[in-house]
């Protein structure tokens, strides 16, 4: 069978693809597997005997969670309260402006220490070329330190965020499905780390980061708009041209690359090129769909404002996402 080898898929092709390595990895498995394998027990042995991940591991990226929630708490009262009160900012902009500070500052340091590491040299070529993953793949080879140190701060993040996410921020009406894509995030960290998926996994990492700090300056711009009772223009033209930069990156990272790299490596490159006895593909592969499908819920909410805007019913760049009444549902 000849692989088809490609830098970027395209939809169809990934369609037949997949189905093509449904059908490859269930009969591998009937031939293989199936009269031995029974659930969860079989599952659970492949999980001891193929997953390591030292507990040392574990616990420092509990600590830097930890950490990270001591720092923004500092970040917080040292920086962002006094930034408020210079520039003048209403009450209800005050309590909005350092969640998205915050946010800016680790989305754009997790971005580039993933992108320097993935694009710096050519020893990764994993984003050119998705399927050199599995070239030189080995469940028993080290993961290089670069790779372990964005795992390690991404995880930390993850775990920090889905403390942030329900005690420190405010409700809005996707806080639930971002709790549930914390958790998610953490689970395919944790996971791909383990089983040395971690090739893939930062590839997953560079194509989902950068998005989220243009929104977050689409955020802050729109905050800083008013200030001391004075109208700003440029404030207000950086914020609808960062989130013009927002939604071009989620479609083009989120919608189009990830799915035409990331689920086009992890399912056929995997079926085809790595290892036949490769345990937890479908389960892999099902947390990347079910990511890929969160993100296409949450442009349907970038679709909804600019659906608003456009015809009139916002008169301004709005969070579509924020409750009316968020101060009466707002975490302490």
């Amino acid at each position: 069978m000849e692989i088809v080898r490609k830098p970027t898929l395209d939809y169809y092709s990934l369609i037949v693809l997949t189905n093509q390595s449904i059908v490859a990895y269930w009969k591998r498995f009937v031939d293989n597997f199936s009269s031995n394998y029974t659930i969860p027990f079989s599952f659970f042995k492949d999980l001891q005997q193929t997953c390591s991940l030292h507990p040392q591991n574990i616990c420092n990226v509990l600590l830097l969670a930890v950490a990270l929630t001591a720092l923004r708490f500092m970040f917080i009262r040292f920086i962002c309260r006094p930034l408020a009160k210079f520039w003048r900012l209403t009450a209800d902009i005050s309590g909005k402006l350092p969640e998205s500070l915050w946010n800016l500052t680790m989305y754009l340091f997790l971005w580039l220490n993933t992108c320097w590491t993935l694009l710096r040299t050519d020893r990764w070529k994993y984003f050119t070329d998705p399927l050199s993953i599995w070239d030189d793949f080995s469940r028993d080879r080290l993961i290089p330190f670069e790779i372990e140190v964005v795992y390690f701060t991404q995880t930390a993040f993850y775990v920090h965020a889905t403390y942030g996410t329900i005690f420190m921020e405010q409700w809005r009406k996707d806080s639930k499905v971002m709790v549930f894509h914390h958790l998610l995030a953490i689970t395919l960290l944790f996971f791909s780390w383990a089983a040395r998926y971690d090739q893939v996994g930062i590839l997953v990492l560079f194509l989902h980061d950068v998005s989220d700090v243009f929104l977050e300056c689409a955020k802050i711009f729109k905050y800083l708009k008013y200030r001391d009772n004075t109208y700003y223009s440029f404030c207000e033209f950086l914020s609808n041209a960062s989130f013009v930069i927002f939604t071009a990156s989620w479609f083009v990272f989120r919608l189009y690359w990830f799915p035409l790299k990331v689920l086009y490596t992890s399912f056929y490159g995997s079926v085809f090129l790595g290892p036949d006895d490769l345990p937890f593909i479908p389960v892999f592969n099902f947390m990347l769909w079910l990511l890929f499908f969160i993100n296409i819920y949450w442009f349907h909410f970038i679709l909804m404002l600019i659906y608003n805007l456009a015809t009139g019913k916002f008169k301004e760049l709005e969070d579509s996402r924020e409750l009316e009444n968020c101060n009466s549902q707002k975490h302490d």
